[in-house]
């Protein structure tokens, strides 16, 4: 059953959909769903809409309960991130600044001046020369205040280094569902994460390094394995295995998989929960980068299309799909692995933090939250699916509650709509036509 099937009308939505595999898929005929443009689709669609953001609704003003009906404006000096905030999401903050090709990432030896750490809070008042995760300055109100530089090409990260590892902090607070810090920040009246809501490093470049990747990355991956879920001949122990019937040769699987967790983005916090679900490597999809065979690649005047709207997806089964070096990259710990590594450092009589500190430090953390690889539906996998669907609700439900504390409104109308046009197939590329959750 999809997840709060009690609340959101799934059925309304695929009772118009239809699994179609050609013999020899191509771009305009992928294997997928396909809508089947039945007499009521528009009012079904229309139906299934207003009851997710309803539910959105309903749940964001459920979470708002649990803190402060009002925060006072805070003072610029105080610290906003509480030691355990701090110590809790600095493995990843860590992990990001590690990625990320930008001043901020990781000072050089010649600009340090201390020990980088990881657990232990900094104590340092260099700013961002310390090499620690989080600086000490960092985790005040003021430096949440910094204001966004409209910047022209090749600009941003001259003008909006500082700012944009600040929204990043805010991101990461978001995946680690510590929305306190980002309520409290919010009352205060020259805050600018409006206005970080959808950016991008210029104007003419892909908008990736807004906090909107955040919900629209998560909203995506619900939609998909919550419609697969209504699909279970393409999922069940009977069929899963049959090349003609395997929910992850879609283009609605296959293009979730790759754009919830591809690389070499402006921003790439917002994939790592996703990465982690999957079993997808840091590196294994990179933008507009094709490593799929030859044979499924889209030729135009010779030259491969490589832009996500082009790109192969439908045309080949999982095995080739995922066939890019997925597994020369990088090995993939699942949970088990790394209980088993941590419990041989414990026997070496390490202290715990310093255990946590070697395993992080190594980056040996649980990359792989999938029991049976690569198949969210297998029998086996079937709590971690649940536990997936809930947190990806849970970051949709978080990032609509910073919206309105922000006086933001999300248009959710549009991205389930900009959702079912894209990663859904039609007959003959009909389009299905526009909705509106309010006339």
């Amino acid at each position: 059953m999809a997840h709060q099937a009690h609340n959101i009308a799934w059925h309304a939505l695929t009772s118009n959909l239809k699994f179609y595999s050609p013999k020899s898929p191509s771009k305009d005929k992928p294997t997928n769903l396909y809508f089947q443009f039945n007499p009521n689709q528009t009012d079904d669609i229309r139906h299934f809409a207003i009851s997710f953001a309803k539910n959105i609704r309903e749940h964001t003003a459920c979470e708002r309960k649990k803190y402060l009906a009002r925060f006072d404006v805070p003072n610029e000096d105080d610290v906003l991130l509480t030691d355990a905030t701090t110590q809790k999401i600095s493995p990843l903050v860590y992990k990001w600044r590690h990625r990320y090709h930008w001043d901020l990432a990781v000072p050089s030896e010649t600009k340090s001046l201390t020990s980088p750490s990881l657990r232990r809070l900094c104590t340092h008042n260099d700013g961002f020369r310390c090499r620690c995760a989080i600086p000490f300055q960092e985790r005040k109100v003021s430096s949440f205040l910094r204001q966004y530089t409209s910047n022209r090409c090749y600009e941003f990260f001259k003008l909006n280094t500082e700012a944009f590892y600040n929204i990043e902090l805010v991101k990461t607070l978001l995946l680690y569902r510590e929305m306190e810090p980002i309520l409290r920040v919010c009352a205060h009246p020259n805050v600018d994460i409006e206005e970080w809501q959808s950016q991008a490093q210029c104007y003419c470049e892909v908008y990736d390094a807004g906090w909107d990747i955040v919900y629209e990355s998560a909203l995506n991956a619900y939609l998909c394995l919550n419609i697969l879920y209504e699909f279970p001949a393409l999922w069940d122990s009977t069929s899963s295995s049959s090349k003609l019937a395997d929910y992850r040769s879609t283009k609605l699987y296959q293009r979730t998989l790759r754009t919830c967790t591809y690389s070499t983005c402006t921003s790439e916090i917002a994939k790592y929960p996703h990465r982690a679900f999957f079993g997808i490597s840091d590196d294994q999809f990179k933008f507009g980068q094709n490593n799929m065979p030859d044979i499924y690649s889209i030729h135009s005047a010779g030259k491969y299309f490589e832009d996500e709207k082009n790109f192969p997806y439908g045309l080949a089964p999982i095995e080739d799909f995922l066939s890019s070096k997925k597994h020369e990259v990088e090995y993939l710990p699942d949970i088990f692995a790394v209980a088993v590594v941590r419990d041989v450092l414990r026997l070496k009589s390490l202290p715990e933090e310093l255990v946590y500190d070697v395993m992080e430090r190594a980056d040996y953390t649980v990359k792989r939250r999938l029991i049976y690889p690569d198949d969210p539906f297998h029998p086996g996998n079937r709590d971690e699916l649940q536990r997936y669907l809930k947190y990806c609700w849970q970051l949709v439900v978080n990032c609509n509650m910073m919206a309105e504390e922000l006086e933001v409104s999300i248009e959710w109308d549009d991205l389930i709509y900009k959702f079912l046009s894209t990663f859904l197939s039609s007959p003959g590329g009909r389009k299905i036509g526009s909705f509106y959750l309010f006339d």
